[in-house]
This record gives C-alpha cells, structure tokens and sequence, in this order.
C-alpha cells in the first residue's frame, strides 16, 4: 500500500498535480513565470515602452492578437497603489481609454490585480485585459491585446493562461 501512495504521489507530480495548461515560460532573469499557448509564437525584444517578450496569435486581417509581457520597477508600492498609477497613467498610452473593469484574485506567486479596458493605440482600436502582480519592488504585467470584435472569444481561450502569471 505504501508503494502505491509513493508513486502516486509521483505520478501527480510529474504531471504537475494537475496544473499545467500549457507552456511554461520563464523570465530570464527570474521576475516571473507564466503558463503560454504552446501554439502562439514567442518573440523577444522591445516592441512597445518596457515589452520584453510577448506571443502573437494566428493573424485577424491584418493585425495579430498578441499576450504581452512587460516589467518594472516598483520599489515600496503596493499592488492597490500599482493598480491605481495605472488607471491615472493610462490615458498617456492609450487614446480614448475606457476601463471596463477591474478586480482582485489570488494567483500562484500571491494577489494579482486585473483590468479590463478598450482604446486606441497606434491610430487602431483595441481591446485589452491586463493580469499584474508586485513582488520585491517589482511590477510583473501581462496584457492580451485583440481587436474588439474578437475580444470575447480570445478571453475565453486565453484568460486561463493569464490567471497562471507568477510573479517571484
């Protein structure tokens, strides 16, 4: 009987106990880890203010739906202070921005705040929803940007992802 309680206690965690809902992405330089679509593309570099790396979805016209991740520095600041600076610094960013909601959960490395908004960005409508944590004075966020007409069915498939962000 003990046998058997070991290799399930193996078996469970060789599978993750359950957890895993695709690619686990780790941050080179150990800010955060976070669960991918192992079918969207990963591509590393600056493509905006502060993105280090982000994934990108099978083409919609011509924009591709992308998750986008980004880190900063955030000495002393609370998540709610965070969640704050963002809403007022948003409208620099983005054109015409809208918040749609907002909220609080528990993630796998602590709280992560959530927001949901709409604006434009580059002269091109969008529709966004942002998963963020801070941890040792650091702001981990991961945003899903799409077209508004296809916003409902990519939070469907890829909010799951989003709610794994781990920030360390």
């Amino acid at each position: 009987m003990r046998t058997l309680a070991a290799l399930l206690v193996l078996l469970v965690a060789a599978c993750g106990g359950g957890q895993s809902i695709g690619t686990t992405y780790s941050d080179p330089e150990g800010a955060y880890a976070i669960q991918v679509d192992p079918a969207w593309e990963i591509q590393v570099g600056g493509v905006a203010q502060g993105v280090e790396v982000w994934f990108v979805g099978p083409a919609e016209a011509d924009f591709r739906p992308n998750l986008n991740l980004l880190t900063q520095s955030a000495p002393g600041v609370s998540l709610d202070q965070y969640t704050q600076v963002s809403i007022a610094n948003a409208p620099r960013f983005i054109s015409d921005f809208a918040l749609v909601s907002q909220a609080q959960m528990d993630g796998p490395g602590g709280r992560l705040a959530t927001l949901e908004y709409t604006g434009s960005y580059q002269g091109r409508q969008l529709h966004f929803l942002a998963y963020f944590g801070v941890k040792n004075d650091r702001a981990v966020v991961a945003t899903l940007t799409t077209p508004p007409v296809s916003f409902a069915s990519w939070r469907g498939s890829i909010e799951p992802y989003l709610k794994t962000l781990s920030p360390k």
